[in-house]
């Protein structure tokens, strides 16, 4: 089973650019993370579909079969979205072209943003009891707070299955809420109140940059 209701501002905003802009691969997020520790394959993927099942954007994908904007779907459930490799015997060179290697694919193959989940990990084991861990998703789905939110929380799911002992977490907001509190809000007031606050601005204020940065200096790219 399904739900739909319509995207929200924001949400369509992103989508648009994300589907007709130039700068469309900005709103691909990749984390890396670098992991001291042993995973195990199997606790990991059920931390992740725990996680998933407790927060309906990593559930959702925006589907437009009409054309006329997109709506927000969110799926019952998804499959967790993951790659195991073996790194283990390359030399720091070789991990590091590996890695240039798969964020640039990772990059260049996208999202499909009709499909959910908009999500998808990929675990290389380097040593022993080290691994790199690339979580990359489609910046529509969750802010770099939200990350951090999973993030926690997948970490210590992971640890109370690794353990044996029960997760007690808080029951995440819906995305409803938000959705009510927005469609409630009066649109015309809000525009009066911009209309004056702007009314004596003569121009916009410039961004407080002189160029945009180099690419090798852009989150997520080789």
């Amino acid at each position: 089973m399904e739900t739909s209701c319509p995207a929200s501002p924001t949400e369509q905003g992103i989508l648009f650019q994300s589907r007709h802009g130039e700068g469309a691969g900005l709103f691909h997020t990749q984390v890396l993370l670098d992991v001291a520790r042993d995973i195990d394959p199997d606790l990991f993927r059920r931390s992740w579909a725990a996680v998933a099942a407790r927060h309906a954007a990593l559930r959702t994908c925006f589907p437009d079969p009409t054309g006329e904007g997109p709506s927000r779907t969110v799926l019952k459930r998804v499959e967790v979205p993951l790659v195991h490799e073996d790194w283990r015997g390359l030399d720091e060179e070789q991990v590091a072209e590996r890695r240039r290697a798969l964020l640039r694919e990772d990059h260049e193959r996208g999202f499909a943003l009709d499909r959910a989940p908009l999500w998808r990990l990929h675990v290389a084991r380097l040593e022993q009891a080290r691994y790199q861990v690339l979580w990359s998703l489609h910046y529509v789905l969750t802010d770099g707070r939200g990350q951090e939110t999973v993030l926690r929380e997948v970490e210590r799911t992971y640890g109370a299955l690794l353990a044996g002992t029960p997760l007690d977490l808080p029951a995440p907001t819906p995305f409803e809420a938000y959705a009510d509190w927005r469609g409630g809000q009066d649109s015309d007031r809000a525009e009066a109140f911009w209309r004056e606050e702007l009314r004596e601005a003569a121009a916009a204020d410039p961004l407080p940059v002189e160029s945009p940065a180099p690419a090798s200096a852009r989150l997520g790219h080789p």
